[in-house]
C-alpha cells in the first residue's frame, strides 16, 4: 500500500487561496495592513506575533479536514464568529 503524500507546508499565499480570499480580506482577517499581507506572500514568509498564531490555527484546521471554503466564509465574518463556532463544535454533546 502506498504511503499518503505529505501535504506541503502552508505558505501565506497557499493558505489564503485555500480559503478563497483576496489579499485585502485576508489582511483584515489577520488584523494587518494589506501591504503587510502582500509582503508575506511576495517574500514567502510567515507572519509574526498574533497573526502567526492565527495563521497556524487556520493551517491546523485545514490539515484536520475543515473545508477551506467553509472556513473562509466563517473567518470573513470575523475571528469572534470563528472562535464562537469552534467552541460550539468542541463542546457539542455526544449522541
Amino acid at each position: 500500500m502506498a504511503k499518503p503524500k505529505p501535504t506541503p507546508p502552508w505558505t501565506p499565499r497557499r493558505l489564503r487561496e485555500q480559503l478563497g480570499m483576496d489579499v485585502r480580506e485576508w489582511a483584515r482577517v489577520l488584523g494587518v495592513a494589506t501591504r503587510t499581507a502582500e509582503r508575506w506572500e511576495a517574500d514567502d514568509v510567515a507572519p509574526q506575533g498574533l497573526p502567526s498564531e492565527v495563521f497556524r490555527g487556520i493551517a491546523s484546521a485545514l490539515d484536520a479536514g475543515v473545508p477551506g471554503a467553509e472556513l473562509g466564509r466563517t473567518l470573513s465574518l470575523g475571528l469572534g464568529a470563528y472562535l464562537h463556532q469552534s467552541l460550539l463544535r468542541a463542546h457539542k454533546p455526544a449522541r
